[in-house]
């Protein structure tokens, strides 16, 4: 299995080629930069791959939630590839991916947190447990008031330790005072392994992809969970009729 995966969610973009469980990872160095860089990242990915686009079994795309343009640029990007190449595309859930990267430990909850600004951020926690990821809770934009709320009473309602805890994201660095004063005993993850990457992309892609949960350029949707606050207040005009 092959497969092309590109994630552009974050600060640094990156695009990974998974190739029966061996992923070779390219990650640029400037901050949001994606636009100009990954087409020719993922042209150079291939060629020193000595890979070409007919043997791609799909594209693998990270489908959001994150910065709302970096999400359009890797989806147009994904969507673009994927009717040039004629493949299939796989539209990840960024968060989930945290999950099934080669940093994500056995018996970690995995709990990624972006920020979504004005106190809120996008989140989700995952307990891994050898080749399983199980959904402690999904992926959601709330304040993260309420999100450690809920996470607290869903690590006692499952009896896990505090301990096992392990923040990654933007939003972790952000507010890591005061998730480290709701759960003492959890951790950042360190700085190499704190950020989504195609690589992660890549793994929970090949395994979607085994599942059938494919699409084509035309289906292929990002996934903001909320809107954009310029368009939210393009709606509110039109709505109040200005």
């Amino acid at each position: 299995m092959l497969i092309l995966s590109i994630d552009t969610t974050g600060p640094l973009c990156s695009c990974a080629l998974y190739d029966e469980n061996e992923v070779r990872l390219v990650v640029n160095k400037t901050d949001y930069s994606h636009l100009e860089e990954i087409a020719p990242m993922i042209s150079a990915l291939m060629e020193e791959a000595g890979k070409a686009p007919s043997e791609l079994d799909a594209i693998a795309v990270s489908r959001g939630p994150g910065s709302f343009t970096g999400v359009r640029i890797g989806m147009a990007t994904a969507k673009a590839v994927a009717q040039i190449w004629k493949k299939p595309i796989v539209c990840v859930p960024t968060l989930d991916a945290f999950a099934y990267g080669a940093d994500a430990k056995d018996g970690e909850i995995v709990c990624p947190l972006f920020d979504a600004r004005r106190d809120q951020v996008y989140a989700a926690a995952f307990l891994k447990s050898g080749r399983e990821v199980r959904t402690l809770i999904g992926e959601a934009a709330m304040p993260l008031e309420a999100f450690t709320e809920k996470l607290s009473a869903a690590l006692a309602a499952e009896g896990l330790d505090y301990a096992r805890l392990v923040f990654r994201g933007d939003g972790a660095e952000k507010f890591e005072a005061r998730l480290l004063e709701c759960f003492p005993k959890a951790k950042l993850a360190d700085e190499g392994a704190r950020y989504q990457t195609a690589e992660q992309t890549a793994r929970l892609g090949a395994l979607m992809l085994r599942r059938g949960e494919v699409t084509d350029c035309y289906g292929a949707e990002p996934e903001y969970l909320r809107e954009a606050e310029a368009e939210k207040k393009l709606r509110e005009k039109r709505s109040n009729g200005r």
